[in-house]
């Protein structure tokens, strides 16, 4: 008895140690590589042992990410000698994020978190400071950041989160989108007034009333407007930046505080009113916004531009055997009667998020080790354009030398490229900290945006569109987690989504107004002036302070 108790006891150990090593540490370990301490032809010293961390990156379908990341696993671990285990979740990243906090269950690194929380994992002693690894392992951060990386600091000069999608790159985010031939027909306008846009929309759905199938199709549609960008897209043709209106002395005010407001409220309405709008704007997903477009029951959106374009002329010319290349869609501005200038694409070169390295790491030094890597232009190329040298690569090495696979670049150029079979190498997902600003060849992360100039669409699109895009560094304020403000204005964007939802689906546009005037007064009541005074400090202080 006491043998097999020992033997219990045994086993036990055995799997405690196994556990241990699972248990989201970083882990070096295995048989040492064959080239380890050489440089690869990346740049990269491989380690003698595997380097393997864990990351999560927000909310994404797993069983994609599992596909397109099977093959530069493969090649990270031959190439490299480095493991990265991405772990996504298909439930909201904020629920997943807490949950990860109260069971102290989480990886190595997350990504894709705001700079407010990644104050609230710092104050929880969960995010590590990354100041002394980046000063003694990670030279090319302190060099691509520049002089920028002071912005990243906390109040004590110590950095808890690195940039990611950082960077200032002056290609477009959000436009008006009409079919090609009806923008031919008004002559070809780079920017059309709202009122224009409107009329437009309306002649085309009164023309065509249902498609091919009898479905009923609509003058304007959108996804997902319940998250209220739709709103900072239009205050952008009213002449706002990114949802603000600054004075001459810097005071912010929030569009919803404005009589911009009050009009692009009314101007969506009108869609309702003369019952052109899709009334599953508000709650569509991108995929059943996508079949309805695609099934061309949609004339207009107002967003992305990507979105016409993927859910357009990417679906049709596999599936329409008479499809022709003009049968797609042109990205224009967009713009209200009497305003001098729009707005639509805020730039925040700061990065769109932040990455922190958790208390789980037990080899911190390794990980910055890696992410140095990303940060230099190869690693960055690698991570964006994906595995070289395959037969659905589009880039590779060629006598010596890196270019682009001509096929692909051609079918890039004319439309024609299979992005399906392009995410198969990987192309972007492992964006830890990724650099969408040009690089020293004048190349950049997106690799689809490499090729503007070759492209008609693109360079449509990019002259249509260049005068709306805007730095918007400054203003790209978040307020910190552990602020009650923080949970003021939650608690008001989502007041302010869903109140003017019901303005925007009101019957008549005296209805809309007074919704929206009583929102107002509710929000305001709620604390919306307190946000905009917070935003306005700290605003100025940036000017002052950010040079």
């Amino acid at each position: 008895m006491k043998k097999y108790f020992s033997l219990f006891l045994v086993g036990l150990l055995f799997i405690s140690i196994v556990a241990g090593c699972n248990n989201n540490e970083t882990a070096s370990s295995g048989e040492p590589h064959p080239n380890a301490g050489k440089e690869n032809e990346f740049g990269w010293t491989v380690p003698k042992y595997t380097l393997e961390f864990s990351y999560y990156a927000g909310q994404l379908n797993p069983k994609d990410v599992e596909k397109n990341t099977k093959l530069l696993n493969e090649f990270l671990l031959e190439q490299f000698n480095v493991k990265i285990n991405k772990k996504v979740t298909e439930t909201d990243p904020k629920e997943r994020l807490n949950l990860m906090l109260a069971s102290n269950d989480y990886p190595e690194v997350i990504t894709g978190l705001s700079p407010a929380e990644v104050e609230k994992w710092k104050n929880q002693k969960r995010a590590i400071d990354l100041t002394e690894y980046i000063d003694k392992y990670a030279p090319t951060i302190k060099e691509k950041l520049g002089d920028t990386y002071k912005r990243y600091l906390d109040k004590n000069g110590k950095l808890y989160g690195l940039p990611n999608y950082w960077g200032y790159l002056p290609i477009p985010d959000y436009s008006a989108n009409i079919p090609y031939a009806k923008w031919v027909e008004i002559g070809k306008p780079k920017t059309i007034s709202t009122e224009e846009y409107f009329d437009l929309l309306k002649e085309m759905q009164a023309k065509t009333p249902v498609n091919q199938n009898g479905q009923k199709t609509y003058a304007l549609s959108g996804e997902n407007w319940k998250t209220g960008y739709i709103y900072k897209v239009l205050a952008g043709a009213w002449g706002l930046k990114d949802g603000f209106k600054e004075d001459e002395n810097g005071n912010l005010t929030h569009w919803i505080n404005t009589p911009e407001g009050i009009e692009l409220t009314k101007y969506l309405n009108k869609f309702q009113v003369e019952g052109l709008l899709d009334p599953n704007s508000f709650i569509n997903d991108f995929d059943q916004w996508k079949e309805m477009f695609s099934n061309k029951r949609v004339f207009g959106s107002i967003g992305p531009w990507w979105h016409s374009w993927n859910a357009g002329h990417e679906v049709w010319q596999k599936t329409d055997k008479n499809w022709k290349p003009d049968d797609h869609y042109v990205q224009i501005g967009l713009k209200a009667p009497g305003v001098d200038q729009a707005y639509l694409s805020p730039k925040n070169t700061i990065g769109s998020s932040r990455t922190i390295i958790t208390d789980k790491a037990k080899d911190p030094e390794k990980i910055i080790k890696f992410l140095d890597f990303a940060f230099s232009d190869m690693g960055n190329k690698l991570l964006g354009w994906g595995v070289p040298n395959e037969e659905i690569s589009i880039w590779g090495n060629k006598s010596g030398e890196w270019t682009w696979v001509e096929e692909r670049k051609n079918e890039l150029i004319n439309g024609k490229y299979d992005y399906d079979k392009g995410f198969l190498t990987g192309q972007g997902e492992y964006a830890i900290v990724a650099y969408q600003g040009m690089m020293e060849d004048e190349t950049n992360w997106w690799y689809d945006q490499n090729f503007n100039n070759e492209a008609e669409w693109k360079r449509d699109l990019n002259e249509n569109l260049k005068d709306t895009i805007f730095d918007n560094t400054l203003k790209a304020i978040s307020v910190p987690l552990n602020d009650p403000l923080a949970v003021k204005e939650e608690q008001i964007n989502t007041l302010i989504n869903t109140g003017i939802s019901k303005a925007v689906q009101a019957n008549s546009p005296e209805m809309a107004e007074k919704i929206f005037i009583d929102l107002r007064e509710k929000v305001n009541k709620a604390g919306l002036n307190e946000i905009e005074e917070y935003k306005t400090k700290v605003y100025k202080e940036r000017l002052k302070n950010w040079k």
